[in-house]
Parts: structure tokens; sequence; C-alpha cells
């Protein structure tokens, strides 16, 4: 799960940016700001490949992070009904009524 990281960052190093449109687009400042480095994929992705893989590629991290978000949430919902819920409001709670709780 390491390489591709590692090789996005290699070529992002070993890129000439003074012949990328980051060049032009960023008055001409090289190398690379310190507070950019963190954003060297949506950089790579947008300055070095086409605009289609670009497109899919910044897709494909948008829907990465909203599915961890979507774990986290759904996690703790289950967490609230199952130890909140259930152990303190509603001891006799049936599965279904937790179920309700945790869509809610």
């Amino acid at each position: 799960m390491a390489v591709p990281p590692v090789l996005i960052g290699g070529i992002a190093k070993a890129t000439l940016w003074n012949e990328t449109d980051y060049f032009l687009v960023h008055n001409k400042t090289l190398p690379i700001p310190k507070d950019d480095t963190r954003m060297i994929l949506p950089m790579v992705l947008q300055y070095l490949t086409p605009s289609f893989v670009s497109f899919f590629g910044l897709g494909a991290v948008s829907a990465a992070v909203m599915s961890s978000a979507d774990s986290s949430v759904l996690s703790a919902s289950s967490m609230f009904a199952r130890n909140v819920y259930k152990l303190i409001f509603r001891q006799n709670a049936s599965e279904t009524e937790v179920m309700w709780v945790m869509r809610v």
C-alpha cells in the first residue's frame, strides 16, 4: 500500500516544474513552497496527467474520504445505540428498535 505514494512523490520530486503549467500559474515560483507539499497528489494529477485522468483520480480520492467519513458515522451511531440507548435508556429494546435508533 505504500508503493503508489512513494512513486507519486518520486515523480513529483523528479519533475521539472518550470516546464509545466504550475510554473506559469503560480507567478513563476520554484521550488514548490513548503506549504504546497501536502498537496502533491492533486498537483501531480492536475499538471502531469490528462484532464480525464485528473478528474477520475481526484474523484477516487474524494470517494475514499467520503467512505471513511461514512464508516466513522456508522460506527459512532452503532456504539451509541448499543452502549447508551440499549444499556441506559431501554434495556428491553428489541434489535429492530436499536436499528431504528441507529438510523436516526
